[in-house]
């Protein structure tokens, strides 16, 4: 559930809708517990610049102190979150993005056994500003952490630019539908309901409306849980993200691994010895999980950067389904090679996958010849890219 990249619209969507009801939910349940809101600065940023404007005034100092302390808690969650995702990198961690996640799972928990203790005290309404920071910093770990995921598409803590960006988008999809059906009868009309699935603005239009969708849905739930069981009721999101967290390890991903001429077995059987695998040209086999189970494609982005030489050669077994995320993967590693100046040649390509990955975006810029149907044949075509 938690990916390492979300490349495709639908991972985005996901990720939106999943997440963005987490942020919502959290931030109401700080707005009723100490009139304060954690998941987004825009509000605590005003009243601090206000404080601070009028700092002689009655109740100044303690507003700058409350506004920026929010403010900074929330800036540490995102800081908090590069570090664990670096971390992670560091030391090749499958799962890069699920320690900012659990560091998040583990601040709301302290965040929600701190406000049940205050309830059964019996404690004025208002928290302390020191356990609603906990929450604010957990909102800047989320939001940095979805926004490395989906490549600063999704933002899952705050709706002021989900809501400009959604008027722009259903204009643009207004003026895209009146000039394609302009003078067009009705069934031409219904033809284009049909192919607006595809439609960039229509897409971008759908994502936006489930990120407010989702951020209205977690404002009422934990309303609605806050009135049913006040003193638990971050249980729901803090179960939510725990399950997240074992979706993501329970899915078995593949994982790509370098092919030494030496020892390959497939390459013996061939003949293919390393004395005709030059030194500029890499092999790499894609390998399904060896355990049974739901899996998910390799990272192909994360593979690409860390490939060195002229040609890649990249075996995918004709078995291996490429869906509309593992398309959009290797279209982002395809561009990362050409980007750099390697040249990228496919083998053990079935004639399904071959049509997939010919109609996917991105990897149009391959030529057929760069698709071939085995090592050998891919070896052969790495040889005369090197001599032409």
């Amino acid at each position: 559930m938690i990916a390492v990249h979300a490349h495709s619209f639908r991972r985005k969507s996901l990720l939106a809708v999943s997440l963005s009801w987490v942020a919502g939910y959290t931030n109401v349940i700080a707005l009723i517990y100490a009139a304060q809101t954690i998941s987004h600065m825009t509000g605590d940023t005003t009243l601090l610049g206000r404080a601070l404007a009028g700092v002689t005034l009655p109740g100044a100092a303690h507003a700058i102190l409350t506004s920026g302390f929010l403010v900074g808690a929330f800036f540490v969650g995102a800081m908090s979150a590069g570090v664990a995702i670096s971390g992670a990198q560091r030391h090749n961690l499958a799962s890069q993005y699920v320690p900012p996640i659990l560091l998040e799972i583990i601040l709301l928990t302290v965040y929600s056994f701190g406000l049940a203790r205050w309830i059964h005290l019996g404690q004025p309404a208002a928290a302390p500003i020191a356990l609603v920071g906990l929450g604010a910093m957990a909102m800047g770990l989320q939001n940095a952490t979805i926004t490395r995921i989906s490549g600063a598409v999704v933002r899952t803590t705050h709706v002021t630019g989900v809501v400009t960006d959604l008027g722009l988008e259903i204009v643009a999809v207004a003026q895209w539908w009146r000039e394609a059906s302009n003078g067009r009868g009705w069934h031409r009309r219904w033809r284009l309901l049909r192919l607006a699935r595809r439609q960039h603005s229509v897409l971008r239009t759908f994502l936006l409306a489930c990120i407010y969708g989702s951020f209205l849905l977690g404002v009422i739930l934990g309303t609605l849980a806050f009135r049913s069981i006040p003193a638990f009721a971050m249980a729901i999101p803090i179960l939510f993200l725990l399950y997240a967290v074992w979706r993501t390890f329970s899915t078995l991903r593949g994982n790509i691994q370098r092919i030494a001429p030496e020892t390959d077995a497939e390459l013996h059987k061939l003949g293919i010895g390393p004395e005709l695998v030059p030194k500029s040209v890499e092999l790499y086999r894609v390998n399904a999980p060896e355990r049974q189970g739901q899996w998910s494609s390799p990272d192909f982005s994360r593979w690409a950067e860390a490939t060195k030489a002229r040609i890649i050669v990249l075996c995918i077994h004709a078995g291996i389904r490429l869906d509309e995320e593992a398309l959009a993967s290797l279209s982002s590693g395809i561009a990362t090679l050409k980007s750099r100046g390697q040249r990228p040649v496919l083998s053990g390509i079935s004639a399904t996958q071959f049509k997939r990955i010919r109609a996917a975006d991105g990897l149009t810029g391959l030529s057929p010849l760069d698709l071939t149907p085995d090592l050998e044949f891919a070896i052969a075509r790495a040889h005369h890219l090197l001599e032409s």
